[in-house]
């Protein structure tokens, strides 16, 4: 699923995915130089190149810097406002159901 995420990502815009790649590389460089063990760079390496993953949503005339009036934003600030931390919740509420039920079991 993240996979798809990924390649959404480089579909949609291909210097952000580029610049999802470098910061990937960047973060996992420093966290080898804090010491970090092998489990914690290999989800970093995961989590890292979608840390833009919110500019699939959005219309290219946002992202492009176009000049839109600001009843054209608001909605969508809100709806960012609301709908990410009600997806980390239901993500998070997902999490602790797999681990009580034993259907997702953490190594490490």
């Amino acid at each position: 699923m993240l996979a798809a995420l990924a390649s959404a990502l480089a579909a949609r815009d291909p210097a952000t995915a580029a610049h999802c790649t470098r910061v990937t590389i960047l973060a996992s460089r420093l966290a080898t130089w804090l010491g970090w063990d092998e489990n914690r760079l290999r989800m970093l390496t995961i989590g890292a190149p979608l840390h833009d993953i919110g500019k699939v949503g959005i219309r290219d005339a946002i992202l492009n810097g176009a000049s839109l009036a600001w009843d054209d934003v608001w909605p969508l600030l809100v709806m960012g406002a609301v709908f990410i931390p009600t997806g980390l919740w239901a993500f998070g509420r997902a999490e602790h159901y797999a681990k009580r039920t034993g259907k997702l079991k953490r190594v490490g």
